[in-house]
């Protein structure tokens, strides 16, 4: 998992003057921990990855919900009882939704009937601005947290995000704005 933010913006927020280092290494683990609990929260995973995903059908149904998007690549949607792959001009894919559909036919019914393998989520530079700040401002309401209470930072990976402070309103909103709505439907 890469950070959601980068460290720049953070220092910048806490106003931090640029030649000031000190703390740049306790900045950098509190992005990577808010960073996690973000994914943890939205359960979506938001690096750029390839994924292969199993799913049940329903009967009629001609639609799946990927656990992962936005959609950079769809590399093979397959029936699983045949192996017969589908063509290109039988399926859309809604990139940004995480949705993919057959355009003129339901899937087969039954477990794990359909595979699909695909790439999805976002490159450093290409995560969602709410997401990005969203992070950053609860970087910094934990970094203010830490530094008040004293911990230690070798100590952060025992402790709960309760245990560093409330959650920002900013970045309640980010999750729930970004949380996976219904979707996955597969292991």
């Amino acid at each position: 998992m890469s950070a959601l933010c980068e460290l720049d913006s953070v220092r910048m927020m806490l106003g931090i003057p640029d030649g000031d280092q000190r703390d740049d290494a306790l900045l950098q683990r509190l992005i990577g921990y808010t960073s996690g609990l973000f994914e943890r929260m939205t359960q979506r995973k938001y690096d750029e990855q390839r994924f292969t995903e199993y799913f049940d059908i329903e009967p009629n149904q001609n639609q799946l919900l990927l656990k992962n998007y936005p959609i950079t690549s769809s590399c093979g949607l397959t029936r699983v009882d045949d192996a017969q792959a589908y063509g290109s001009d039988e399926f859309q894919v809604k990139a940004h939704a995480g949705i993919v559909m057959l355009l003129d036919d339901t899937f087969p019914v039954g477990d794990r009937q359909i595979v699909h393998t695909y790439s999805a989520g976002y490159t450093s530079a290409s995560i969602p601005d709410d997401v990005s700040a969203a992070v950053a401002v609860q970087t910094c309401s934990f970094y203010n947290s830490v530094k008040s209470r004293g911990f230690k930072s070798e100590k952060l990976d025992a402790l709960s995000y309760s245990a560093l402070g409330d959650l920002e309103p900013e970045f309640k909103v980010a999750v729930a704005f970004n949380k996976k709505m219904g979707h996955g439907t597969g292991g």
